[in-house]
């Protein structure tokens, strides 16, 4: 409605955007090409009339990122950005979040710290602690990914992504009964998850850290 009232107005294309990443990240999308598509013209035309507005251009890079996969672009809206707003906590999660998903943990962390210290009570601390275990994850440091993720649980018990990430980090660590309680969890928080359409949900850049989260699943009992 506020797209209709007002074509140019950059937050509403935004925050229509994300929506679309909560829904597929939540394993909620139904029909991946139409929404994929949407979210096309969304991002598009987001940018262009927020070439301006650093909110619009971060909420349009990480859906660029997480719908359509394209990294680089999502990298180029998130420093566009930055260079807009450097003291906008949400930038830095996002930019965070699609740095671990491009195979840079480190630059991630460096985010993840500025985040928090703009923003060290921030309503959505869940995502940067769940940014925070993905960069982990990359990083192969399961027990710091698993206490992250815990953390960010701990702020938003209904986090498809940080409960994703508390299964596979303790199945790997070999702790059988965290990997138990937290898959329960993800059962009921996703229950058509399977290995298969795992892809429907995450994005990485590198085939290597797709498939160690794959396995991390898999032997916390996710089926295939």
């Amino acid at each position: 409605e506020a797209m209709k009232l007002d074509p140019d107005y950059s937050m509403a294309y935004g925050l229509a955007a994300t929506c679309y990443v909560a829904r597929r990240t939540a394993g909620w999308t139904t029909d991946r090409a139409k929404e994929m598509a949407e979210v096309e013209i969304l991002t598009r035309r987001g940018a262009e009339v927020g070439r301006d507005d650093a909110w619009a251009l971060g909420s349009c890079g990480i859906a660029t990122a997480s719908i359509l996969g394209d990294l680089d672009t999502a990298v180029s809206l998130m420093d566009r950005a930055l260079a807009l707003n450097g003291n906008l906590a949400l930038l830095w999660v996002q930019s965070a979040i699609v740095r671990a998903w491009l195979g840079d943990p480190d630059l991630a962390l460096v985010h993840v710290e500025r985040a928090k210290r703009l923003s060290p009570v921030d309503p959505h601390m869940f995502t940067m602690y769940g940014a925070e275990a993905m960069a982990h994850f990359v990083a192969r440091r399961y027990d710091d990914a698993l206490a992250s993720a815990e953390n960010a649980l701990r702020h938003n018990p209904f986090l498809s992504q940080g409960t994703r990430l508390a299964v596979a980090s303790a199945a790997i660590l070999g702790r059988k009964e965290d990997a138990r309680k937290y898959l329960a969890r993800l059962q009921m928080l996703d229950p058509e998850l399977r290995i298969s359409n795992l892809g429907d949900r995450v994005t990485f850049r590198r085939p290597d850290d797709f498939a160690l989260l794959a396995e991390g699943l898999r032997k916390g009992g996710v089926l295939d």
